[in-house]
C-alpha cells in the first residue's frame, strides 16, 4: 500500500471528486468578489457617463451618424429610422445591480413627429437556465 492512502483513504475517482468540489466553492468564491469589484466600479464610472453623455447632447445628430457609420446597424436603417434618429438625444445602458441578470437599453429622444414617448426601453433579462428574453416599450 502507497504512502497516499494513507493520507487519502478515498480512492482516487472520491479523491478527484473531493478537490473539484473544493475548486467549484473556490470559483464561487472568486466570482462573487469579482461581481462586487463589478458593481463598484459601475458606480465609480456613472459621473464619468453622464459628463459624456452631456458633451454628446451638444453635437448635432451625434446619434444618427453614429448609427449610419457603424457597418452592421447602418444595413438595418431605412429612411424613416434616419430621421427618427436626428431628434436621438442619448442612449444609456443600465446594468441590473446583480449585473449577470441583464440590462436595459434606453434611448431618448427630443420631443418628434414620429412617437409620443420621449424615452423608448429595451430590457434584455437572462434566466437562472441562461435564456435570454426581452422586453421593450410599447
Amino acid at each position: 500500500s502507497s504512502g497516499i492512502n494513507a493520507e487519502w483513504p478515498l480512492r482516487p475517482g472520491e479523491q478527484i471528486d473531493s478537490i473539484q468540489s473544493q475548486l467549484d466553492s473556490l470559483n464561487d468564491s472568486a466570482s462573487d468578489e469579482i461581481l462586487k469589484v463589478e458593481q463598484k466600479f459601475n458606480q465609480m464610472r456613472k459621473p464619468h457617463y453622464k459628463k459624456r453623455g452631456e458633451l454628446i447632447g451638444k453635437i448635432p445628430d451625434f446619434w444618427l451618424n453614429t448609427f449610419i457609420n457603424h457597418p452592421q446597424i447602418a444595413a438595418l436603417l431605412d429612411e424613416t429610422d434616419e430621421e427618427v434618429l436626428r431628434y436621438m438625444e442619448q442612449l444609456i445602458v443600465e446594468e441590473t445591480e446583480d449585473i449577470r441578470s441583464g440590462y436595459t437599453i434606453i434611448f431618448q429622444f427630443k420631443t418628434n413627429p414620429f412617437f409620443e414617448n420621449t424615452e423608448l426601453k429595451k430590457e434584455f433579462t437572462m434566466s437562472e437556465s441562461g435564456e435570454m428574453g426581452t422586453t421593450e416599450t410599447k
